[in-house]
């Protein structure tokens, strides 16, 4: 019964200042609102970032062979067929979405007396990769992924500029092998890509059995990019499968994208620092704006707080009443924000914010940013917001009854 009358007791107090009020819960809305749609804006910067790492370049986990100490003719090479056993245990797990095995190395391109010395060959198999390259290096002109011919590589829109070649024009790629042989091999170009990063503007994608014959190494990889149906099984996965490479002694390593991604990650690290600290500032003057407020409610109440305890209220209920005007604000104005940040990055989720800044259109992999809304995190933004309220309250009344016990020592 206590509490109802000291919660209604802190309403009323609300509603006598209704200006003040107003004001800071206009404030406290406003944070809200944009620590939502900061927190949704950094997990889609988050998500895109980790998607144009993991589709193109990592996968969720990679797996890369070494020389085996058990056999010496592999001191050299770092190519070796997967090992029959480990491709049915990859094949066996149902959290594995994708298991594209790849062959890459340093190639030159030649064509029309034009010599690209700077380029990265990818063998993969276009039609396992399709789905998850068509998204993140767009085909601009020729055949899709999934539907190149066999001697077909795709190149980037400024590296066919530079070779002056054209759709089924002639490339020729030459390679070094693992035995030291100079070799050459005629493509055709199939396809136009637009790049994600600035660096992919030299990569050259190529059918997988077309490199292994180029190299003069059949069946053999350089490593298999693992993609999995959920992110958060991706420790859970890595771990089990260095567990069987360590059972069978195979010579193969495992890691996570978190463990090879380092430059991605790092951007990612450094934007959610910059959203920590604007969401900081907002959240340090919404607590300015409610301790005021409720420095100035208490300093037109003293009488009635003096009269309060003379009556024999325990400093407890005067605090509990205090600390609930500062919570009602936050449930009544944080959750408000909450609908309003929530609603425009759904908006935005669905439509898009067109970016034109070019740094970010190659990190992003496309013109188009897309929010990411969690509800996790919308709980810890209103959670955090209650709290910030509560000791904005806190700190005032503190004040307020040391102050009126300092009194009393004083005229005892």
């Amino acid at each position: 019964m206590k509490a109802f009358l000291f919660t209604k007791m802190a309403w009323n107090n609300l509603q006598r200042y209704r200006r003040r009020t107003i004001l800071v819960g206009l404030t406290i809305l406003l944070s809200s609102a944009v620590l939502i749609f900061n927190n949704s804006l950094g997990n889609g910067i988050e998500e895109q970032l980790i998607q144009n790492m993991v589709y193109i370049q990592t996968g969720h986990i990679v797996l890369t062979p070494q020389a085996d100490s058990r056999d010496p003719a592999t001191e050299t090479v770092r190519w070796q067929p997967l090992p029959p056993g480990l491709s049915t245990f990859l094949a066996s797990d149902p959290r594995l979405r994708g298991i594209h095995p790849r062959l890459e190395s340093a190639a030159l391109l030649t064509a029309n007396n034009q010599t690209i010395t700077r380029a990265f060959l990818i063998g993969f198999d276009p039609r396992e990769e399709a789905a998850f390259l068509k998204t993140r290096l767009p085909i601009l002109q020729g055949s899709p992924f999934g539907g190149s011919a066999s001697k077909a590589i795709f190149l980037s829109r400024e590296y066919a500029r530079r070779l002056k070649v054209g759709l089924g024009d002639p490339v020729t790629l030459t390679i070094h092998n693992p035995r030291g042989e100079t070799r050459m091999k005629d493509f055709q170009l199939g396809g136009l890509f637009r790049k994600a990063n600035p660096w992919q503007e030299f990569f050259v994608f190529a059918p997988l059995d077309a490199v292994q014959d180029l190299f003069g190494t059949p069946n053999q990889i350089s490593s298999v990019r693992l993609i999995l149906h959920k992110v958060p099984e991706v420790t859970r996965v890595r771990n089990d499968l260095q567990a069987f490479i360590t059972k069978w002694q195979l010579p193969w390593t495992v890691k996570s994208f978190q463990e090879v991604g380092g430059f991605s990650l790092g951007i990612i690290q450094a934007n959610n620092f910059s959203i920590v600290l604007m969401d900081s500032l907002l959240l340090l003057i919404t607590a300015i704006g409610i301790s005021l407020l409720i420095l100035l409610s208490l300093q037109l109440r003293v009488k009635e707080i003096r009269i309060l305890s003379l009556l024999g209220t325990p400093p407890g209920w005067l605090l509990f009443s205090v600390i609930q005007e500062a919570l009602l604000l936050g449930l009544l104005f944080g959750g408000l924000g909450l609908v309003m940040g929530g609603g425009l990055a759904w908006y935005f989720q669905n439509t898009g914010i067109r970016i034109t800044s070019l740094p970010l259109t190659y990190l992003l992999g496309g013109d188009s940013l897309r929010p990411l809304i969690r509800l996790q995190g919308m709980g810890k933004v209103f959670f955090l917001l209650l709290g910030i309220c509560f000791f904005s309250a806190l700190l005032p009344m503190i004040n307020l009854l040391w102050a009126s016990s300092k009194k009393r020592t004083r005229s005892v």
